[in-house]
């Protein structure tokens, strides 16, 4: 059975730490230690993800699932989103933050051999920027990741958030409408030249691989098309299903949807490779 070690280490805030999920590889085989990053309104627990880890982690990979640290999830709320205020100012830049203090905390505490990157949708693209950032990483694969931070909001909407200074977005599993200030989208111009993904993903240097379902109904499916055509390392694997592979929260089902089973599946012959 899967060995878990619930922990967090500090954020640039003591007041928000990164809180982690560790999931021991059940055998010690040497193969890449992987740190998962979540969506936009997600979390690292949110639904079949914990048992995407321990299934990883069964197969001999480390796993480590984090929340990043403005996610808005508390210690008395580690399932829904209940400090809306640190919800309201996370970043892309502070996510990008987050993942580079996990890799350091990964390197200097597990000194794996190899190291890899997942992420499902915005935590894709995230995974995208740590290893555009990070010589380290050896290899990543991505869930529907998002292809272009700058591209998420039509001209009107950015136009009435940036008169407003606030926007509410809602959390289709539960109707909950979530802040967020303009000031992130602000500190993302103002940051642009590390976070820009078209002008960034050019440059990545290893492996990728990137699942993207056909009926993809947040991200359509061209977005992962364009990504894909911007560097010749990523092998784009579509797929026919939806934006969660199949996944929901709470999941119960004893085993993961199987859209997300095969592609977890695909990913463990990938990084077994590198």
């Amino acid at each position: 059975m899967t060995k878990i070690r619930e922990y967090s280490i500090p954020s640039q805030e003591e007041e928000y730490p990164i809180r982690i999920s560790f999931y021991e590889a059940l055998k010690d085989e040497g193969k890449p230690f992987l740190i998962f990053c979540h969506g936009f309104k997600g979390f690292k627990d949110w639904g079949p993800f914990p048992m995407m880890a321990s299934y990883l982690a069964s197969s001999g990979f480390p796993v480590l699932l984090f929340n990043f640290s403005l996610n808005g999830l508390t210690a008395e709320s580690p399932n829904e989103i209940a400090d809306t205020d640190a919800f309201a100012r996370n970043s892309i830049r502070r996510e990008l933050e987050d993942l580079q203090r996990v890799i350091q905390h990964v390197e200097a505490t597990y000194r794996p051999r190899a190291l890899g990157l997942l992420g499902h949708s915005r935590g894709g693209g995230i995974a995208l920027l740590g290893a555009i950032h990070h010589g380290s990483v050896c290899g990543l694969a991505c869930l529907a990741p998002v292809h272009d931070f700058n591209d998420r909001y039509p001209a009107e909407a950015l136009a009435e958030w940036k008169k407003e200074g606030i926007i509410h977005v809602v959390n289709g599993r539960n109707g909950m409408k979530l802040p967020v200030l303009w000031s992130t989208a602000e500190d993302f111009q103002q940051h642009k030249s590390i976070l820009d993904l078209p002008s960034l993903v050019p440059g990545l240097g290893i492996p990728s691989l990137i699942f993207h379902g056909n009926g993809d109904e947040t991200l359509p499916v061209e977005h992962a098309k364009t990504l894909a055509s911007w560097n010749p390392l990523i092998h784009l694997r579509l797929m026919d299903t939806g934006h969660t592979f199949g996944a929901k929260h709470p999941w119960n089902e004893g085993e993961l949807p199987p859209a997300l089973l095969q592609a977890v599946k695909e990913m463990e012959e990938f990084f077994a490779k590198l």
